[in-house]
């Protein structure tokens, strides 16, 4: 007998499922090539366990178009050793010399022991980085040395969208930390506290605005420190160039809304 009730009750468990999938970052690893015998991950893992440590010859990423997800050639997320960065989704059948590597046998297959999911991207200098950047292919140290791929239309850009660098040698040493707030240009309703970064290693000096923000016309931010009376000095980007230097005193917080395509200096 057919029951339409059982339909209120299937349909949200499905459309609940679904939705989750869609949201949720993952990365599956596959032992053979052409994605055969996967295993999935969805959260940080600085130790891959067997049968998957080191032997992964194929992956596929699932991510919204401007996150990370970072597969590391050794454990525990040591930057000296080889990272590579998958930006947005993204499907690698063979992970052999199509897939550059910056050091050893240019080749990343069997060679994955750790996964991560940052919060920013790769825009800290760090030489030992393969970045595939979302529907673009994938170069090697493209941040210090920005490449022009012959793939490529253009050279890679240094960053996606709208991006922060703190000036740590330029600031007072004796500052601890920043509070951060964002939002659209022209905007008051959108503005509201983003981030706290702290000046003890910890936080990378360049980092990407939220992706709700990423590619707005024009950006709102706003910069305080702690504690009081430390010069501050940092900058606001958009992809290639700079667009507004901020140098205040910490408990002067100084706030502006640039678009795109203004241009300024950066003390970094």
């Amino acid at each position: 007998m057919f029951r339409p009730w059982l339909l209120c009750i299937i349909i949200p468990i499905f459309s609940a499922v679904s939705t989750l999938d869609a949201q949720t970052p993952s990365v599956t690893l596959y032992i053979n090539e052409n994605f055969d015998r996967g295993f999935t991950f969805t959260q940080n893992t600085p130790v891959l366990r067997s049968p998957i440590f080191g032997q992964a010859s194929s992956i596929k990423a699932v991510n919204a178009d401007d996150k990370w997800v970072v597969l590391w050639e050794s454990v525990n997320f040591n930057t000296d050793d080889d990272q590579l960065w998958i930006q947005g989704s993204r499907d690698i059948s063979i992970l052999g010399s199509n897939i550059p590597r910056p050091h050893g046998n240019n080749s990343w297959n069997d060679l994955i022991k750790g996964v991560s999911f940052p919060s920013a991207g790769p825009w800290d200098g760090n030489d030992n980085r393969t970045v595939c950047f979302h529907g673009q292919p994938c170069v090697n140290q493209p941040i210090r040395r920005v490449q022009e791929n012959p793939v490529l239309a253009s050279p890679v850009p240094e960053h996606p969208g709208w991006f922060v660098r703190v000036c740590r040698a330029q600031s007072d040493p004796g500052l601890e930390g920043l509070s951060f707030s964002i939002g659209a240009g022209h905007n008051d309703d959108s503005h509201h506290h983003w981030r706290d970064w702290k000046n003890d290693g910890s936080d990378p000096a360049t980092f990407s605005v939220p992706g709700n923000f990423l590619y707005v016309h024009d950006v709102w931010m706003e910069a305080g420190g702690t504690p009081a009376g430390k010069q501050v000095s940092l900058c606001l980007g958009f992809r290639d160039h700079i667009t507004r230097k901020y140098t205040f005193t910490s408990n002067e917080p100084e706030n502006h809304q640039p678009d795109q395509d203004d241009q300024d200096s950066c003390e970094c």
